[in-house]
């Protein structure tokens, strides 16, 4: 299973409070009170999310992909 958590930029902009509502911010703000969640619960969870939004998100290094993790 892929577990998805905050990487030390991702908990700095987390803090941020001005941002638009887009599906990326949704995301940091979503495992900033989760701390960490599936794939399936973020994608559940955060409106517009996609599998794509996580991709852009890990690529940035604003999140960090855990795999083999039993939940």
């Amino acid at each position: 299973m892929e577990i998805y958590r905050l990487s030390r930029l991702g908990y700095a902009l987390a803090h941020s409070t001005r941002n638009p509502p887009t599906p990326e911010w949704g995301v940091i703000h979503y495992l900033s009170k989760m701390h960490s969640a599936s794939k399936q619960k973020i994608l559940a969870e955060v409106p517009n999310a996609s599998t794509t939004t996580l991709a852009r998100l890990r690529i940035k290094r604003i999140i960090t992909e855990e795999t083999g993790v039993a939940v």
